[in-house]
């Protein structure tokens, strides 16, 4: 989706086309992603961020519902999930 105002691209998110979006899927650089309204709104985390700072030690948190952590838990092993009701 296009940013909102007061969203800045790198910041609040990164913003791609629908084009771009489904590139990142079909290079497997995404470590989950989802379809929501009907493919209105596709969120999905980025994989190389995640894997750079868990490289350099760094902890990372994220945010993503049971199927988004089932995926990162495939694509991670080694990833610690929490699950907070």
């Amino acid at each position: 989706r296009a940013p909102r105002p007061g969203e800045v691209d790198g910041v609040d998110y990164t913003f791609v086309t629908a084009g771009q979006f489904q590139q990142l899927i079909d290079d497997g650089a995404l470590l989950e992603w989802a379809e929501i309204h009907g493919g209105l709104h596709r969120p999905g985390t980025p994989a190389a961020p995640v894997r750079a700072a868990t490289a350099a030690g760094h902890p990372v948190l994220i945010e993503v519902d049971l199927a988004g952590a089932r995926a990162v838990k495939q694509a991670m092993p080694e990833a610690i999930s929490v699950f907070l009701a």
